[in-house]
């Protein structure tokens, strides 16, 4: 600045003023050309990645659109093995139907089979399925109790038995004591 005031007092003239202030806006339009190229390029090199990024999704598309379809399909076909029902009272009908149905079949006859309606928990809400306990007693021979547990397993429902107690009677047959729980979804 010193430099300055000692040119134009020693020339004393407009010129020497007007170069300096041409030469102070050059300056400032260089410096403002070079901030706009560099925000250019910073926002070049953002669409670059947005572009890659882009093109590498493009290019998982179809591998991705094959995963989904293929997590729809175990989906559905774990959904088939819930029951399904508007409300826990309805479900729990069709657990008892499916059960006196299997029972009957195998040759086991029926003493008193019940749901056992439990408030569901806050942390239980937030899972996909529920889960409903059926107490079920039942009489008849080991044979025909086999055959009953085969079928269940075989079932394309899920039933989880949690206990079961076989007991001796004084005739032939066997007293049994079964702790069930069907999983289902309302829907």
């Amino acid at each position: 600045m010193r430099h300055i005031l000692q040119l134009l007092e020693r020339y004393r003239t407009k010129q020497a003023l007007l170069i300096v202030v041409i030469v102070l806006v050059g300056l400032n339009v260089v410096r403002y050309t070079l901030g706009h190229y560099a925000e250019q390029q910073e926002k070049i090199v953002e669409n670059g990645a947005l572009l890659e990024k882009y093109r590498i999704a493009v290019r998982d598309l179809d591998g991705l659109k094959a995963r989904v379809a293929q997590q729809e399909k175990q989906k559905k076909r774990i959904d088939g093995y819930f029951f399904t029902g508007e409300s826990e009272e309805e479900i729990a009908s069709a657990i008892q139907i499916m059960l006196q149905e299997k029972i009957s079949e195998a040759g086991l006859e029926v003493v008193s089979i019940r749901p056992v309606m439990q408030s569901v928990k806050s942390e239980e809400k937030k899972r996909d399925f529920q889960e409903l306990v059926i107490k079920a007693r039942l009489t008849g021979n080991l044979n025909d109790f086999v055959s009953f547990m085969a079928d269940l397993y075989n079932s394309n429902k899920l039933m989880k038995i949690e206990s079961f107690a076989l007991h001796a009677s004084r005739q032939k047959d066997l007293k049994i004591f079964l702790e069930l729980k069907g999983f289902y979804r309302v829907a």
